[in-house]
């Protein structure tokens, strides 16, 4: 059995599902902050250690960087 992919019955589809791609990643990568706002009130509010901020601020960073490349920023 042959494999067919959207992209050959049809381009648009293809050309469509990467600008939702992209939309999403930028929804995404426009929330961090929102995380990392969360985060300090957090270890402010002593609900979390300085270790585990580090942790998921780590985490956070390395979302962002992702996210960067697939909208195709920096």
């Amino acid at each position: 059995m042959e494999c067919i992919h959207r992209e050959e019955v049809n381009p648009e589809l293809a050309r469509r599902d990467e600008i939702d791609t992209d939309h999403e990643a930028a929804l995404r990568l426009a929330l961090l902050p929102v995380e990392r706002k969360t985060l300090l009130r957090l270890r402010d509010e002593n609900q979390i250690d300085d270790v585990i901020l580090r942790r998921m601020q780590a985490r956070i960073d390395l979302e962002e960087l992702r996210l960067a490349d697939d909208i195709g920023t920096e």
